[in-house]
């Protein structure tokens, strides 16, 4: 039972974490990951017996810190991409009809004109 008590005990630590009612917060985590010394390749210095292009260095893209970076960039870019296609939609109100999408009107196009 107490391996069950402590599964249940960990459950119940790990949804206040996901619903942020926890001390630790993700960002901290994240940010500490990313951070962390050991989360990109180490630098290597020549000497007089290894030269920095002998060394083997592990691939960055394969590190934390590549990882965490490519992650964020996806995130970002599904957010974008979701917002430009509400605004893009006929609801947005910057769709355009056939008769009105010319290059002369994306040309003009100002975001200062839509907003006012």
């Amino acid at each position: 039972m107490k391996g069950l008590a402590q599964s249940q005990k960990h459950t119940q630590m790990m949804a206040k974490f996901l619903q942020s009612q926890s001390t630790v917060k993700a960002e901290e985590i994240v940010d500490l990951i990313y951070n962390h010394p050991e989360s990109v390749p180490k630098a290597t210095w020549s000497n007089a017996s290894h030269p920095a292009s002998a060394m083997l260095h592990p691939d960055k893209e394969l590190m934390a810190w590549w990882k965490i970076k490519e992650w964020a960039v996806r995130l970002v870019k599904k957010i974008v991409s979701k917002e430009a296609e509400v605004m893009a939609s006929q609801e947005g109100g910057l769709h355009l009809s056939n008769e009105q999408s010319n290059w002369k009107f994306i040309h003009d196009f100002s975001f200062g004109k839509v907003l006012d």
